[in-house]
């Protein structure tokens, strides 16, 4: 819980950062809302996530994503539900003249709590329990990625307020996932998945679509 808290609280202080050093004189901003409708088809949690994106210099933008996870596939298996949250705060640059194109980096924070209902162990002695008991609990996922990307928009409307951008880039994961007071061990595809600490390269990739509402 202390290290959900502190990495909350980082991101929030990047987040809150950024905005302070807006120019509120600028008369080039920009305010655009985000919708990251691949999330609702996410195969691992599915989301609903929504953003904003504020363009404080001509060249330059920040905002952030926030989601609410309402289901998921990761314990498909032994979850009879899911629910959690992500927190996207990012920066970007646009190089090019007509600002189609551009680079970002994003802190990415995401945590789920699965409800499982099998059998959990206890008191373990070199990974392996003493006992146990089939009950009810909670598997935690905290997952925290840095992420480089770079990415073009296309306008939609002649007005270029309906935008879609496309988006990749690489980063990297640290995942920490456990049972509070006990032991839950899972084996999964690459051996792995479900470790209760993981690092790991990753390969962002995603369709957004946004409107221009200033």
């Amino acid at each position: 819980m202390i290290k959900k808290i502190t990495t909350i609280t980082l991101l929030l202080g990047t987040f809150h950062y950024s905005f302070s050093q807006i120019n509120k004189n600028d008369s080039t901003e920009k305010l655009y809302v985000r919708f990251n409708f691949l999330g609702l088809l996410d195969l691992s949690d599915e989301n609903l996530s929504i953003g904003m994106e504020y363009r404080f210099r001509p060249k330059w933008s920040t905002g952030s994503d926030i989601a609410w996870i309402f289901n998921s596939s990761y314990l498909s298996t032994q979850s009879n539900s899911a629910n959690g949250f992500m927190v996207r705060p990012f920066i970007r640059y646009y190089p090019s003249k007509n600002k189609n194109r551009f680079f970002e980096a994003e802190l990415y924070y995401k945590f789920v709590s699965y409800k499982i209902q099998d059998w959990l162990g206890h008191d373990p002695v070199n990974g392996i329990p003493s006992y146990e008991e089939f009950t009810t609990f909670h598997y935690n996922k905290n997952v925290l990625d840095i992420h480089i990307k770079r990415g073009t928009q296309l306008s939609l409307t002649k007005d270029h307020r309906l935008r879609m951008e496309f988006i990749y880039g690489l980063g990297l994961r640290w995942k920490w996932q456990r049972v509070k007071n006990g032991i839950y061990n899972l084996s999964g595809y690459l051996g792995t998945i479900y470790d209760p600490e993981v690092k790991t390269l990753v390969i962002p990739a995603t369709i957004r679509l946004l409107y221009k509402i200033k």
